[in-house]
């Protein structure tokens, strides 16, 4: 009878541990399944994530070269102005090239956005976490503080246009006062003093906005340098 019943038990054991070894299997299965749907994932993400660092790169390229040649243009019209032999048509002419318009921000951060706020934002490690949320707060408090800056210019040059409006309005346009009407060869006037205030603190901007997007490059070619190197072919 004991050895019935030991046979019993060995049996019992023996499908316990097939029921165990079955199940085991399949956690492990579903594990490498998860495991390389997240995978799968993660290189969507990558190869968008690098194609939006490179195409903010090259906005990068494009606006430090505008801001380049916009900055060059302010300092010949602060060296027009305070040239002794300077005449009227060489500081018209020096005005008429610093005329500039204030611009957006252009820097795109759709794909980081869209990544950071869902659930696949797991399937990174942490390292790379930290990288991706590490550049993506940078660029956001660089978009923040360009906006600042922009909304104060916008304001600047709302107060140098209303100054051109009342000139005109008042007749001056036409010649009935000669040292204003002829605002761009005249310290004296308003309108010149608003202009060239503009004007200086549009170069102080560009200035200061040129430094964020070089180390902003910098920062997106580390980023896809990185991500290169988790991505698969």
């Amino acid at each position: 009878m004991e050895d019935k019943n030991a046979k019993y038990l060995k049996y019992a054991i023996g499908e316990i541990v097939l029921v165990v070894i079955g199940i085991l299997i399949a956690l492990q299965i579903n594990n490498w399944n998860e495991h390389r749907k997240n995978q799968i994932t993660k290189q969507v993400y990558l190869k968008s994530l690098i194609a939006e660092l490179k195409t903010n790169l090259e906005t990068y390229i494009n606006v430090q070269n505008g801001y380049d040649n916009r900055i060059a243009s302010f300092d010949h019209l602060f060296n027009t102005i305070n040239t002794v032999d300077a005449n009227k048509d060489s500081i018209k002419s020096a005005f008429n090239k610093a005329a500039t318009f204030i611009g957006i921000t252009m820097m795109n951060k759709t794909a980081f956005d869209e990544l950071i706020n869902s659930q696949n934002f797991q399937v990174f490690e942490k390292d790379l976490r930290d990288k991706i949320l590490n550049y993506y707060n940078e660029l956001h408090d660089k978009i923040e503080r360009i906006n600042i800056e922009l909304d104060e210019l916008r304001e600047l040059r709302l107060e140098m246009y209303k100054s051109m409006d009342i000139a005109y309005e008042s007749g001056y346009k036409n010649k009935e006062n000669v040292e204003i009407s002829d605002w761009k060869s005249n310290p004296d006037s308003p309108q010149f003093l608003k202009a060239t205030n503009f004007f200086a603190s549009r170069k102080n901007m560009l200035r200061y906005t040129r430094k964020m997007f070089d180390d902003l490059s910098v920062e997106s070619e580390k980023l896809i340098a990185e991500f290169e190197k988790h991505l698969k072919n």
